[in-house]
């Protein structure tokens, strides 16, 4: 019959749902825990540029854009012979740092003459500190 002809259609759903789940059951926690460690340092760096809200909004935005596609690419990492953990961790970590960095950048007004730091600095401070706090707390927390 033709309902046999994709039972392993059936059995494949099942499975990728499954994995999904379990996928989501370790996501989830990391990405809270992300959110609560980095959103609280863009806003404290932020807050002068683009005010508290804006601030806040931002350091959510961002944790929403790179957080997934880090999860998403780390779990295709383990297909590549060539990394080891430590230098995996490295890479990924450098690549976020710059994305968040430059998306910051991208997204502050041009710098008053008042303003202290130029907009570069600003930016990858911020971006460099709040994923260090969250790289030391999951390293901290990883089981």
């Amino acid at each position: 019959s033709g309902a046999s002809h994709f039972a392993w259609l059936r059995g494949w759903q099942r499975e990728a749902i499954k994995m999904t789940e379990q996928w989501f059951a370790l996501w989830l926690p990391a990405f809270l825990s992300t959110l609560l460690c980095e959103v609280p340092v863009y806003a404290l760096f932020l807050r002068d540029r683009l005010g508290l809200a804006n601030a806040l909004v931002l350091g959510v935005a961002l944790q929403c854009i790179t957080h997934p596609l880090f999860w998403l690419t780390w779990e295709a990492e383990a297909a590549w012979s060539f990394a080891n953990y430590d230098d995996a961790v490295l890479l990924f970590e450098g690549i976020i740092y710059s994305v968040e960095g430059l998306i910051v950048w991208a997204l502050l007004r041009p710098r008053e003459p008042w303003q202290r730091w130029p907009n570069v600095v600003l930016a990858f401070a911020a971006s460099i500190i709040a994923n260090s706090v969250s790289l030391v707390v999951g390293m901290l927390t990883e089981r």
